[in-house]
């Protein structure tokens, strides 16, 4: 009598720790859209990335189309962290912070604007500021993760490399606040102004679920849950 266990466990992660999950994107199709945010003037947004490639607008997170009309964080071709941002004055500005992004490592990003000033930490650190003729354009356009639209919406670019913890707030986080959801995770930091925060770490299923208690749930296109996390 053959006992073998025929049982299929590929890809199975609903009993893995969520500690160690994140979500893996192809940079062919696999994006996430996340339904609109109330329009603000002032945010935060926080997430942890790892790609395997620069590349030219490798797009972890946009809203609007097209992405100059849009508040972005991406990677470049010249190796680097962007986070881009068009402002609503009576003179749009464009506006670019960047800093060194190591290949094949997680490192947590995180974007902050508020009276005119915006700022980009990487790992903790605040590695660039600069200053807006205006606030951001509006943040009720629907977010994309993992893709982007330079020009128009029937043609993208898309991310390829793992995501995990997403959050966005409605205000500035300080630099304190920074190294506290850095190490502590999103969680940690201030829950009032927290506008959506996606641990990524369901393990399975098409949806990635809002901790914030906003119930802007999100629907996976495509992007894979693997065991490999910050």
């Amino acid at each position: 009598t053959d006992d073998t266990d025929d049982t299929d466990d590929t890809d199975d992660t609903d009993d893995t720790d969520t500690d160690t999950l994140s979500l893996s994107f192809d940079g062919v199709d696999d994006y996430v859209e996340i339904p609109d945010l109330p329009e603000e003037s002032d945010g935060t947004i926080s997430i942890w990335v790892k790609s395997p490639t620069t590349g030219d607008d490798n797009a972890w997170l946009t809203n609007g189309v097209p992405m100059w009309l849009s508040i972005s964080l991406l990677t470049t071709s010249d190796g680097e962290i962007m986070f881009t941002a068009t402002s609503d004055s009576s003179v749009p500005s464009w506006v670019e912070l960047t800093g060194a992004v190591s290949l094949n490592q997680w490192v947590h990003v995180v974007a902050t604007w508020e009276d005119g000033i915006a700022t980009l930490y990487i790992g903790g650190a605040a590695v660039s500021t600069t200053s807006m003729s205006g606030d951001p354009l509006s943040m009720e356009s629907p977010w994309d993760i993992g893709r982007n639209s330079y020009l128009e919406q029937s043609s993208y670019d898309y991310f390829i490399g793992q995501l995990r913890e997403l959050a966005v707030w409605s205000r500035a986080l300080s630099a304190t606040e920074v190294a506290t959801v850095m190490s502590d995770g999103a969680a940690a930091a201030d829950s009032t102004s927290l506008e959506v925060f996606f641990p990524m770490d369901e393990g399975t299923g098409s949806m990635l679920t809002d901790q914030s208690g906003n119930g802007r749930h999100a629907i996976i296109d495509g992007a894979t849950w693997v065991i490999e996390a910050p």
